[in-house]
């Protein structure tokens, strides 16, 4: 498609920084490619800065392909003549190891050129984990429910066999009561989920201290091997105040 209109851009390239790639064209067949390893477990953030001066083509329709591990993610997206904003949010663990991959979407071998752009990963610390990684404590003392809340843990014994998740409501915590869903994926690969709800409070909120409370569902962990659980709020609602921090213990099931 012809452009009607050329829209001109001054774009200055930084010299290369570790976990980036600049690139000056876009290709189906070969991709702009960055690879990371994370040092530390929390949220990261794949942004994508480019600039459209082919004056061919005004919309360039691009797959991303994120790599952790031998888990493939595929998304979609389109550039028009700019575009500079965070295009996928990962919640990686230490050491996981990440490649990401950004093509042309075309059946056809095909490369455009005059597309300037840098692809890059950045920091979004949103929770961060105590040292023994059972708790995870929201930064502002709220859950953004966009951000995936996960533990993951191996069972290499017959030391406990339950989970309980134990959730950290502060004063400012709106509603009386915390609407929940847990999916959890099991050793063998299998995976349930579970929905449940729990009273925070039968007070008004200015007579409400803070208080952790369990939820109501214990996981069964009798698989040996790795486990993960994930918690989602299902309040209706993207941002939820007055929750400090999510936290797991593992029991033996007669304790």
């Amino acid at each position: 498609m012809k452009k009607t209109s050329i829209l001109f851009f001054v774009f200055i390239f930084a010299g290369s920084i570790s976990n980036a790639k600049s690139f000056n064209f876009l290709s189906s067949s070969t991709a702009v490619k960055v690879d990371y390893v994370a040092k530390e477990e929390g949220y990261k953030n794949i942004h994508l800065l480019g600039v459209n001066n082919n004056i061919e083509f005004d919309s360039l329709p691009l797959k991303l392909t994120v790599r952790i591990g031998r888990d493939v993610l595929i998304d979609y997206l389109t550039i028009g003549d700019a575009i500079n904003k965070d295009i996928k949010t990962l919640y990686l663990f230490e050491g996981d190891s990440v490649t990401v991959e950004l093509n042309l979407l075309s059946s056809k071998s095909l490369k455009i050129d005059n597309i300037k752009g840098n692809l890059k990963f950045l920091d979004s610390m949103v929770i961060k984990s105590d040292l023994n990684k059972t708790i995870k404590t929201f930064t502002g003392e709220y859950w953004d429910v966009k951000k995936l809340t996960m533990f993951r843990f191996e069972k290499y014994d017959s030391l406990f066999s339950v989970a309980k998740l134990n959730v950290f409501f502060t004063e400012n915590y709106p509603f009386d009561k915390f609407h929940y869903q847990i999916n959890v994926i099991k050793p063998d690969s299998s995976f349930y989920s579970v929905e449940g709800s729990i009273v925070v409070t039968n007070k008004k909120n200015i007579s409400f201290h803070s208080a952790e409370i369990q939820l109501i569902q214990e996981l069964d962990v009798l698989q040996h091997g790795k486990y993960i659980i994930e918690v989602v709020p299902l309040m209706g609602i993207q941002r939820i105040n007055g929750i400090k921090s999510i936290g797991y213990q593992l029991f033996n099931d007669k304790e």
